[in-house]
């Protein structure tokens, strides 16, 4: 029993080496020390993921965040990503300016999360499992829980900092400096007389105008949670909320319980 108990601390440690190793970008060293700590605790779990991680190589995004990119998320050029395998790219980021108690650009992800993105966790992780609708819909009808962890696990393949944005970073870059789409054509709910004639369900996460910076969708379809001082939110309205309630400050109080009308979006910090 003392030799075991041994060995599992000297694995703990280990793996604590590991994450710090990835934490400061040492990704030859990291994949040494996840590979010696599965080897002394071969059926640890959280081992076993970080290890099958670091053999995808945390290979560098081939459209880097940079500050450079600041308020350009309109033009297919001004986008950027992570990659998540060697074939997968993870959420697409726009960077947007300095503000928002962020003093220099920080990047935003452009779509809300999809169905395929988050599928795309299940699979690799086994943690969850795949949720079987369209895969370029928002993902709804998950818990914050699980998208928090969606988000560390992001944050942990990619090798950048990634996290569910807050109420102020949400509504800066909703607003986009004032650069909004001309027209309502949100999905939110419209109805001529009885007949409801838009607003009858989700639609892809690349649906609708963008405002000035890039950023898609996040008026209407689903509403997206926030962190805040004064808990969970739910920020920009869905497609049951009437088209004139459709505003960027349109929010309600959250539970983070899995419901069909709500999703996320991402934030990642720019070095």
């Amino acid at each position: 029993r003392g030799v075991l108990a041994e060995k599992v601390k000297v694995a703990n440690a280990t793996y604590k080496q590991y994450q710090a190793a990835l934490k400061n970008k040492q990704y030859d060293e990291s994949k040494l020390l996840i590979a010696r700590a599965l080897k002394i605790w071969k059926d640890n779990q959280e081992f076993i993921s970080a290890f099958k991680a670091s053999q995808i190589s945390i290979i560098a995004s081939r459209d880097v965040c940079e500050s450079r990119l600041a308020g350009h998320g309109k033009r297919s050029k001004g986008r950027c990503y992570d990659m998540v395998s060697q074939t997968t790219k993870g959420p697409i980021m726009i960077v947007l300016p300095a503000g928002a108690g962020h003093d220099s650009p920080f990047a935003f992800s452009k779509f809300e999360i999809s169905v395929n993105e988050f599928n795309e966790y299940c699979s690799q992780t086994k943690k969850c499992q795949k949720i079987n609708k369209s895969g370029n819909l928002p993902v709804t009808g998950i818990s914050i829980d699980q998208a928090r962890d969606y988000v560390a696990w992001l944050s942990e393949i990619s090798g950048a900092r990634y996290r569910i944005p807050t109420d102020v970073e949400w509504t800066y870059a909703a607003n986009a400096g004032g650069k909004q789409p001309t027209g309502k054509s949100y999905n939110c709910t419209l109805r001529l007389g009885d007949k409801i004639i838009k607003g009858t369900g989700l639609e892809d996460v690349n649906s609708g105008k963008q405002n000035g910076w890039g950023l898609a969708n996040y008026l209407g379809n689903a509403q997206e949670w926030v962190e805040s001082a004064s808990g969970l939110k739910a920020k920009g309205g869905a497609y049951k909320d009437a088209m004139q309630e459709c505003t960027i400050e349109l929010e309600r109080a959250h539970d983070g319980k899995p419901d069909a009308y709500t999703t996320f979006r991402v934030v990642r910090d720019v070095t």
